[in-house]
């Protein structure tokens, strides 16, 4: 399988999250576009997804 380039623009509550998903499978390598608050997140922390029954969390370009 072919790994995906993935760019999610504007990786606020929405985009974060499907840029979270995506990050979460294995032949996605995705990249996020944010700015502010959203951003020093990101660079700190990564995308930490909290669902029902499980915490995905991804590191993000």
């Amino acid at each position: 399988m072919s790994i995906k380039t993935i760019c999610i623009y504007d990786a606020g509550a929405l985009g974060g999250t499907i840029a979270a998903k995506l990050a979460g499978r294995e032949d996605n390598d995705v990249s996020v576009v944010a700015r502010g608050a959203h951003l020093d997140a990101i660079r700190s922390h990564g995308l930490s997804l909290r669902e029902a029954d499980a915490e995905t969390r991804s590191r993000c370009t």
